[in-house]
């Protein structure tokens, strides 16, 4: 036998719409039951505390203090808002593939979001590395000097290959081909052994 409460709400029994719900210990945990229909057969377990203390939300057998998982793509896992009840955002599956962080302002305009499988951007202002007061769109702060690096993931460089560039866009619709206007490239000049760096302006860049 099993301790549990049952709460049943017996005023207006449907086929269709359950709302029974049950508290049960059972194998090591505390259960928060409910049913699928009308009836007293509990047959959907909503979250569980084991005797660990984690709380499991859509899970049986929780990992961590508190472990979400999701019922379905498409929906929060944990979602958060304001005071007003204006959209925050939180962690989202948008799909089977990709789990991410949307951060809202509070007009519930997607200003963050950091994607597993998809892009992600920072819109929300400067962003500080090592600072706490950016004073532009990326700022990198360090007792001995900022790096900023961009590194190649190739392991066999070639002659004429870039190993990391930077390029300067025009957002200016008079502006033809990609908008690119400038760049910096670092392009090996001898099988990989030997860099040099490359400027072009204009339509060069193009």
């Amino acid at each position: 036998y099993r301790p549990h409460l049952n709460l049943i709400d017996r005023s207006g029994y449907t086929t269709s719409n359950g709302h029974n719900f049950q508290i049960k210990a059972d194998s090591a945990k505390l259960q928060f039951n409910a049913t699928s229909a009308d009836n007293e057969t509990f047959d959907l377990t909503r979250m569980v505390i084991d005797k660990d203390g984690n709380v499991g939300i859509g899970t049986t057998a929780p990992n961590g203090r508190l472990n979400i998982q999701s019922g379905a793509s498409s929906t929060y896992l944990l979602n958060l808002d304001y005071a007003d009840g204006t959209d925050g955002g939180g962690f989202y599956e948008a799909s089977s593939t990709d789990l991410s962080l949307y951060l809202k302002n509070s007009s519930g305009t997607n200003t963050v979001t950091i994607a597993t499988d998809g892009d992600s951007f920072l819109n929300g202002g400067n962003v500080g590395i090592g600072t706490t007061s950016p004073d532009t769109n990326l700022e990198v702060e360090s007792s001995t000097g900022g790096v900023l690096r961009l590194t190649s993931s190739d392991t066999t460089v070639l002659t004429g290959e870039s190993i990391g560039k930077i390029e300067f866009k025009s957002n200016d619709a008079s502006t033809g081909g990609d908008n690119v206007m400038g760049f910096i490239d670092s392009v090996a000049t001898n099988a990989g052994t030997r860099y040099a760096l490359s400027f072009g302006t204009g339509d060069a860049a193009a």
